[in-house]
């Protein structure tokens, strides 16, 4: 189901309530910068919210709620809004839009109006957001974009992620920063490097893993501006549409189609999602979509000498994991992460409250981790790297992709 995020609707309500503040309160004004504001957020952010009509929808729901509560709570300025004549209010491209002049309320305290005014369109943003999505949402017999709109629609919630000796894939999992790839991706690392689809990096640190499921969180500290987070579906169809998107290779943002062969394929006592969408080495990690660009899984592996024979992770087995884990995850500022079987320890703890391991010995690997910086001294082409260089000035290629992919 398509809705807005936290983060988008929490922008709109700011702005809104931001012009509110400022006291320009005209019809062409109000309505244009509340357009306007629903239109960038969504451009910004490539919103999974791609129907233009949507923007309108709400645009008008926002500001007649506004207009009509304006009025009940005797704002001076919203007898200017009507037409004398015939008290219909006219909105810049929107015409003829009706609005009943309501009855104004005895006068209260201007702090009162502004305050009890502010509740209550935050309140109706809320409500009304999901709401008109969902039905624009519902136009689409089925929700299926085309190839172009999937990829815009899911590769700012894609990572890449560095360890010492390898490169794989992520997906924006929680929006309290938190990332989901496969536990053979980070290995026995305990600190990653995280690269965005901006081109943006920051360290990423492991808090929990699972090796029956082959499932890793990752969190950072620092998030781009237009990261999104995507809505997962915990259903798939023998015969429907998927896309997986990473780094094969090295190669980010790569996007490759295919068919589900198997919503349940039984592989290590797990029912994985079969599926023949070209995935390599670098893909472990990365999310697999379908044609409405929901989450559905996470691509862990394929057949070595075939073809068209990948698994990915169900979303509903992640789901299950992190709700094991919930506590430990949200938590995982002051806990201890054992690279050895998984699990994380308070941080006060010197050995792993699961397996016993000394986590001490792995400080000393954690701090090498914290030091790498993803990339060869040397490209695959023979020029030596010079200084901070990225890309390899002979050849264009880039030094980090030189690591070996999992």
């Amino acid at each position: 189901m398509n809705t807005m995020s936290d983060r988008q609707r929490e922008q709109l309500k700011k702005e809104v309530i931001d012009y509110l503040n400022a006291g320009d309160l005209t019809p062409a004004s109000l309505f244009s910068s509340i357009y306007t504001t629903i239109k960038n957020i969504f451009s910004e952010l490539e919103s999974p919210i791609v129907d233009p009509s949507s923007w309108k929808d709400l645009t008008i729901q926002i500001g007649k709620y506004i207009l009509q509560n304006s009025a009940s709570l005797n704002l001076p300025s919203i007898d200017q809004m009507y037409d004398s004549k015939n008290e219909i209010l006219t909105i810049g491209a929107v015409k003829h839009l009706e609005v009943p002049r309501p009855t104004p309320s005895k006068p209260l305290d201007e702090e009162e109006i502004r305050a009890e005014l502010i509740k209550k369109i935050k309140n109706h943003i809320d409500s009304l957001a999901n709401e008109v999505f969902v039905k624009s949402a519902e136009k689409t017999p089925d929700g299926s974009l085309s190839g172009d709109q999937i990829y815009k629609r899911v590769n700012p919630s894609v990572v890449s992620i560095f360890t010492e000796d390898a490169i794989g894939s992520g997906v924006y999992f929680r929006e309290n920063s938190l990332i989901a790839t496969n536990r053979h991706v980070v290995g026995d690392s305990s600190e990653v490097i995280v690269h965005f689809h901006d081109s943006k990096e920051t360290p990423g640190r492991v808090i929990q893993s699972f090796l029956d499921v082959d499932l890793a969180f990752i969190r950072v500290t620092e998030w781009p501006d237009k990261m999104n987070l995507p809505v997962g579906c915990d259903s798939a169809a023998e015969g429907e549409t998927v896309f997986a998107i990473g780094s094969p290779k090295g190669l980010s943002s790569s996007l490759t189609k295919g068919t589900v062969s198997s919503r349940a394929r039984l592989l290590k006592k797990i029912k994985f999602i079969q599926h023949d969408a070209a995935i390599n080495g670098g893909n472990s990690g990365g999310p697999l979509f379908n044609a409405r660009g929901e989450l559905i899984g996470l691509n862990t592996y394929n057949w070595i000498d075939s073809q068209g024979m990948g698994f990915a992770i169900p979303i509903a087995v992640i789901n299950e994991k992190y709700s094991e884990r919930k506590t430990q995850l949200d938590n995982s500022h002051n806990r201890r992460y054992c690279p050895l079987c998984g699990h994380s320890t308070d941080s006060n703890g010197r050995y792993c409250d699961n397996c016993g391991v000394d986590l001490n010995r792995y400080d000393k690997a954690g701090e090498n981790q914290a030091s790498f910086s993803g990339f060869r001294t040397k490209c695959s082409c023979g020029c030596d790297r010079q200084n901070d260089e990225k890309y390899c000035s002979r050849c264009g290629q880039s030094f980090k992709m030189q690591s070996k992919e999992r």
